[in-house]
């Protein structure tokens, strides 16, 4: 929607639809859930929190799309960086808000709420602007978030110890079940699964990986419950796995993000490629839309 290209936008539900029609015609609609994932910038406030709102001018197709959301339950995916946000706002203060750390928070407005971190203040923003236009019972999915771990000279932010500190810290958080003061911890994406080296734009876009392209880890961010987490391992085309309660193979390109799902149960890996990386901490997993892997 944040491209404005408007001959996208215009076709951008009629797509979801078709794509829904499909799967309930194989039975599949209520397992396998269709959304689109937007950008913060859909909002046109964001702070405080409560007066979270969307742009305006994306009104009617973003209250079709929610009206969408709302009839097949399925839900609003975001992309929440605070990362982004702390680009704006340098501060030392800021950096602790950002990356879950020890920090004295944040009270906005006349709320009387307290936020201790920025991912939960641009989550809440979101709920507050589903709220504002009569949709606060459709679930909120980030299907992205993360932090680089090198950039530009002029870049501000991107380090190792920057990184595993936002991705530990938010790992820490989601599972400790707290949520926002609006709703349950969410389920999660994180951004990136490895780097993308040839990404075009700013050397932090190409930063954001857990896992280098030759498949070492480029820090250990706590994602694994043993003292040793190793690096992916590239399985031949076809082979499977029994150590997850889902276990399927497939030769199709996905998104490079790993999930952190809010029941505490890694249910889902989604992997940009898998002729290069085919297996990753023994799971399998194939990815369409949001497949809830529990049913």
């Amino acid at each position: 929607m944040t491209s404005n290209d408007q001959n996208l936008m215009n076709k951008l539900l009629p797509a979801m639809q078709n794509v829904q029609n499909a799967l309930n015609d194989a039975s599949l609609g209520g397992k396998i859930k269709v959304s689109t994932v937007h950008t913060m910038g859909v909002l046109k406030q964001s702070e405080p929190p409560s007066s979270g709102s969307f742009d305006p001018s994306y009104g009617d197709l973003m209250k079709a799309l929610l009206e969408f959301s709302r009839a097949n339950g399925s839900p609003f995916a975001i992309n929440p960086y605070p990362y982004f946000a702390y680009r704006c706002d340098t501060r030392p203060e800021t950096l602790a808000f950002c990356l879950f750390q020890p920090n004295a928070g944040r009270m906005y407005g006349n709320t009387k709420i307290k936020y201790m971190n920025m991912f939960d203040a641009q989550v809440d923003a979101v709920y507050s602007a589903l709220n504002s236009m009569g949709f606060k019972n459709v679930e909120i999915v980030v299907a992205e978030t993360g932090w680089p771990f090198k950039g530009d000279d002029n870049d501000v932010g991107p380090s190792i110890e920057n990184a595993k500190a936002y991705n530990g810290n938010l790992i820490a958080h989601l599972r400790s079940m707290v949520g926002t003061s609006c709703r349950k911890s969410v389920d999660t994406y994180l951004f990136a699964l490895y780097d993308e080296d040839l990404k075009p734009g700013p050397g932090s876009e190409r930063s954001f990986g857990l896992f280098k392209t030759d498949l070492t880890m480029v820090y250990d961010f706590g994602f694994s419950t043993s003292s040793q987490i190793q690096s992916p391992v590239a399985a031949p085309q076809g082979a499977t796995t029994s150590n997850s309660s889902c276990s399927c193979s497939c030769s199709c390109n996905c998104t490079n993000t790993i999930s952190i799902i809010s029941s505490n149960k890694i249910n889902l890996v989604r992997i940009f490629n898998l002729d290069l990386l085919y297996e990753f901490m023994g799971l399998f997993f194939i990815y369409l839309f949001f497949y809830d892997l529990q049913t």
